[in-house]
């Protein structure tokens, strides 16, 4: 079994014809070892010179014939924590609408944490979109129980102009946690139509 793995992964590496099927052809193993290969070899390197900015478009280039959408999704997930550190808010959320419009039933960050900030800092109406339905797949697949997770979607519905269905989700999160004043100071502000951001 292991040596039919690595045959279809090495026809995947070797063939940029079947790159558009990759997504559905591998299995979590063989995208780990693209992640891996992808970070090791070419991220790394690209991020150890700490006096200059990546090239991203080149690192791109190199990656997308080869390792096809898992591996674009390996550049656009550290672009986007890149972004993140420096507090560049723009480029953040284009890597982060990059790498979740894929990426979001496998990602490898803790979707709520990365998208909060989207929430704070984002007014492109395309990437609250996208980090709202983001936070509406995690929500439905791994934070059930994350009420923090309900007031971030919550804030995103809202400041993408869905009153009414942001209302609906904060109240989940203040009768979750009734104890939390910040939800319910949130559902307050959207009640009476204010903003929830600064």
């Amino acid at each position: 079994m292991m040596i039919v793995r690595k045959i279809v992964f090495a026809l995947i590496i070797a063939a940029p014809s079947m790159v558009h099927a990759q997504e559905n052809t591998l299995n979590q193993d063989s995208v780990n070892k693209i992640r891996s290969i992808v970070g090791q070899e070419i991220l790394e390197p690209a991020l150890r010179d700490k006096s200059s900015s990546p090239d991203w478009g080149k690192i791109i280039a190199s990656v997308k014939d080869k390792y096809g959408p898992v591996g674009q999704e390996k550049v656009y997930g550290t672009q986007m924590v890149y972004y993140l550190e420096k507090k560049d808010w723009e480029n953040f959320g284009k890597c982060y609408a990059l790498y979740y419009k894929t990426a979001y039933s496998r990602s490898e960050y803790h979707i709520n944490n990365v998208t909060w900030p989207i929430f704070e800092h984002i007014t492109d109406p395309n990437v609250l979109s996208i980090a709202a339905e983001t936070m509406k797949y995690s929500i439905d697949n791994f934070d059930k129980s994350n009420y923090q997770a309900y007031d971030t979607y919550a804030n995103l519905l809202y400041k993408a102009g869905k009153k009414q269905e942001a209302i609906e989700w904060q109240e989940k999160a203040v009768k979750a946690l009734p104890n939390e004043k910040a939800l319910a100071e949130t559902l307050e502000k959207m009640k009476k139509g204010e903003p929830t951001w600064n």
